[in-house]
């Protein structure tokens, strides 16, 4: 299966979930929009052809009805793509779509980078507020042994209350993504003492449902427990 008919499947599959969100709660309906990640073309699943040309990625999503896209490779995805900031306005412009959020990384749980990774979430913050988005989707650091990875976390999620505070300047929050490959916050339990250590009002939760699904989560109930996060 090619991009395109990846996508075109995934957005006629979306269109019904819209208009039952907007049943659901017609006055907040104007507001839901729907984002494909650019990691669809990046990663190495797709062995039928070379990347491709970031316009070209803009026409597939457009053409297949998504309103964005979470932009992957900060911060050095512009100078790959050969695009300066007004020169990607542009582009989204031309055929209507925005940058819901992006990709952001870092290995949280050791403070000496804690300066470096503040840094490039302000950089991050900064490029979110020229597009008009309000969410910065944070990945989660590199996974420690096993008896390490309850100090590893409590490390972490004191930074991301830090983060927080930084991303809330700009009108932004973060939330946490959780990955069920070789991140530091995988399963279940993981996934609730993050939200335990983090403030609600400062940090918040972007939950994958394929990895929570992969590390054996009760998907429903983490939802029903945690949906204000």
């Amino acid at each position: 299966m090619k991009r395109r008919e990846l996508l075109a499947a995934a957005a006629a599959l979306l269109g019904p979930q819209r208009e039952r969100a907007v049943a659901l709660d017609p006055d907040s309906g104007r507001n839901i929009k729907w984002a494909v990640s650019s990691f669809l073309w990046t990663s190495t699943v797709w062995p039928d052809q070379p990347p491709l040309p970031y316009t070209d990625m803009l026409d597939v999503i457009r053409d297949t009805g998504f309103d964005g896209f979470r932009m992957t490779g900060w911060p050095g995805i512009l100078e790959r793509i050969n695009l300066t900031l007004p020169q990607l306005e542009k582009e989204l412009s031309k055929r209507n779509l925005r940058v819901a959020t992006l990709s952001f990384g870092g290995q949280a749980d050791e403070p000496a980078r804690h300066k470096e990774i503040e840094k490039s979430a302000r950089e991050a913050c900064q490029f979110l507020n020229r597009f008009g988005s309000t969410e910065l989707v944070v990945f989660g650091p590199r996974r420690v042994n096993k008896v390490l990875v309850r100090e590893h976390l409590r490390i972490a999620c004191e930074f991301y209350n830090r983060l927080g505070e930084v991303c809330a300047e700009y009108g932004i929050r973060a939330g946490q993504h959780n990955h069920s490959q070789g991140a530091l916050i995988e399963s279940e339990d993981e996934i609730e003492l993050l939200l335990k250590w983090t403030d609600p009002k400062k940090f918040h939760w972007c939950p994958d449902t394929v990895h929570l699904y992969m590390a054996g989560c009760d998907i429903l109930g983490l939802f029903e427990k945690h949906a204000r996060r």
